[in-house]
Order: C-alpha cells, then sequence, then structure tokens
C-alpha cells in the first residue's frame, strides 16, 4: 500500500480512524500516565507518537486491510514494549545542582578553567581557521 491508496483509504472511512486514534490515545495514556512528569516530558512526545503509530495499524485492521496474524504480532510487540516501559523504575531523587556545589573551591577553580578554555576554544575560530588553512596552501 502506497500513501495514495492509504489516503484514500482514510478518507473513505474517517470515523474507524478516529475511534482507532481515541481507542490508541487513550490505552497508551492510561498505561503510561504515572511516568510522564509534565507537558515537556520526551516521553509525552514518544507516547503520541505511538499512539498514532498505533492507531493506524488499528485502522488498518478494523477496514481489513491486514491480516489477524500481523496485527496480533503488532499487539504482542507493543504490549512488551509497554511492559519493559512501566517495569523501568523511575528514578525519585531531584536532580537540581545546589549552589553550595558550586561555592566550594575545587569547583570554582574547574569552573574557571572550564570557562578560560572554552573562551579560548570559541574565541575567533575562522581566524585560527584561516591560519589552518593557510598552513596547507603553503
Amino acid at each position: 500500500m502506497n500513501y495514495t491508496e492509504f489516503a484514500i483509504l482514510l478518507a473513505s472511512a474517517p470515523a474507524k480512524y478516529a475511534f482507532a486514534l481515541v481507542v490508541s490515545i487513550t490505552a497508551y495514556f492510561l498505561i503510561v500516565r504515572k511516568r510522564i512528569l509534565s507537558v515537556f516530558d520526551p516521553l509525552l512526545f514518544n507516547l503520541i507518537f505511538a499512539s498514532f503509530g498505533a492507531a493506524v495499524v488499528l485502522f488498518l485492521f478494523l477496514t481489513g486491510e491486514i491480516q489477524r496474524y500481523f496485527f496480533l504480532q503488532f499487539c504482542a510487540t507493543e504490549f512488551l514494549y509497554l511492559i519493559c516501559l512501566v517495569a523501568i523504575p523511575r528514578s525519585h531523587k531531584d536532580k537540581k545542582l545546589e549552589d553550595r556545589l558550586l561555592t566550594t573551591p575545587h569547583s570554582r577553580r574547574f569552573l574557571q578553567g572550564l570557562y578560560l578554555s572554552s573562551a579560548h576554544f570559541f574565541s575567533e575560530p575562522n581566524q585560527r581557521l584561516r591560519c589552518w588553512r593557510n598552513s596547507l596552501i603553503l
């Protein structure tokens, strides 16, 4: 099936696709909802895109375009994916950088060195590139 055939199929049965989309988004959200921390969580985008992909397969199954065997294989792989996603424990630690870590003498020296080395590395990169090219030409 190419894109044109899929578009024609989608135009002929938009209610089935809407049903498949609602079912897949609801199922994915109910399974993964406790793992999503905010709207900006990358897992939320993964959930949205995976549910759109699952909706296409469900839509093709509802319209009779794919065999039951392939649909069941897809369901098995998605089930294993979601089980593994839910089975991995979520970290409960706050990953905030504390101010006291930045005020120790050792970390201050490290940050100063990091600043100086990055300033040297990123200052006037075109001039260094020209010098390097000229040395190759000569």
